[in-house]
C-alpha cells in the first residue's frame, strides 16, 4: 500500500455453527422422608429447525419414553404431571422393577418452551450406599404437526447417590 491509498482484498471465512439439539433432562431431587423424585423435562427452544415448524418456533405436544434405573434401593411409586406444565395427560407404569414407561401429552397447539413431562416418585429402601443413573429410551417426541423430534434430541441422564 502507498500512503493514503486503498486496496481491496477478498477473503472467505468458513464458520461451522455449533451443534444445536433439543434437550431432554432427567434430574433427581433430594431424598427426604424415605422418598425421592425424578423430574423429566423437554426443551424444544434450543433448536429451531425450519423443517419442523417453518419459520415459527419448534414445538412439541407428545413425549413417550421408558427409562431404567437400579432397583437395588429404589421402588417406583408413581408419576404425575409437573406443576405448572402444559402437559396434563400422563400415564405411567412399571412393568418390572427398575423400568418405568410413561406417556404425556397436551391437547391443542404444541409447547415452544421447556416443559416438565413427568415427576416420578420412588421409595428409598434401606441398605448400603449405592448410585443409580437413569437410562432413557425415547420412543415418541412429536410436534403438533406430527414431526419426529427424537433425531435432534440430546439426552441428559440423571444420577442419584443414595447414602
Amino acid at each position: 500500500l502507498t500512503l493514503g491509498g486503498t486496496q481491496t482484498v477478498n477473503f472467505t471465512v468458513n464458520c461451522v455453527p455449533p451443534p444445536a439439539f433439543y434437550q431432554y433432562n432427567a434430574v433427581w431431587g433430594t431424598i427426604a422422608g424415605g422418598s425421592v423424585t425424578l423430574t423429566l423435562s423437554f426443551d424444544p427452544s434450543t433448536l429451531n429447525d425450519p423443517a419442523i415448524n417453518g419459520t415459527g418456533a419448534d414445538d412439541f405436544n407428545t413425549l413417550q419414553a421408558s427409562f431404567t434405573y437400579s432397583p437395588t434401593r429404589l421402588t417406583f411409586s408413581s408419576c404425575a404431571n409437573g406443576a405448572g406444565s402444559t402437559f396434563a395427560g400422563i400415564t405411567a407404569s412399571s412393568p418390572t422393577a427398575g423400568t418405568v414407561n410413561f406417556l404425556n401429552f397436551k391437547t391443542g397447539a404444541g409447547s415452544t418452551t421447556a416443559q416438565v413431562v413427568a415427576v416420578c416418585t420412588f421409595t428409598v429402601g434401606a441398605g448400603s450406599a449405592t448410585t443409580t443413573t437413569t437410562n432413557t429410551t425415547l420412543q415418541v417426541i412429536s410436534s403438533f404437526n406430527g414431526d419426529n423430534l427424537i433425531p435432534n434430541t440430546q439426552k441428559h441422564e440423571g444420577t442419584l447417590t443414595i447414602p
